[in-house]
């Protein structure tokens, strides 16, 4: 089951893309979200970063700006705020790495008896 909708994707690029174009690309995000982070389920912060995954990945084939004549409008810093969401929300789903340190040794003549 895909983590995000067409719908979901829509709501931040709007997009000329039908909806089955838009699923095989969340099929695609999701995937790569399963590599890094492993299958998430029913995690609203997984949707998330699946439609914006995937808005960033419209959003980088279509302009990113609209000129007609000397009229000229641009979207703004979006798809950079969006990179920055996606790395956030990459953080928080990432499994902590916990590292043992290096013993040769423990000593055990100090210890109490219990």
């Amino acid at each position: 089951m895909p983590y995000s909708t067409a719908a979901d994707v829509k709501a931040l690029a709007p997009t000329s893309l039908t909806d089955a174009q838009i699923a095989d690309l969340i099929s695609s995000t999701d995937a790569e979200i399963d590599l890094l982070v492993g299958i998430q389920s029913a995690n609203p912060l997984a949707t998330r970063l699946s439609a914006l995954m995937t808005a960033s990945t419209i959003r980088a084939r279509e302009p990113a700006g609209v000129t007609v004549g000397e009229y000229r409008e641009d979207e703004g810093d979006a798809p950079e705020a969006w990179r920055r969401e996606i790395r956030a929300i990459l953080r928080a789903l990432k499994a902590p790495t916990v590292k043992a340190t290096s013993y040769t040794s423990i000593d055990e003549t100090g210890r109490e008896p219990v």
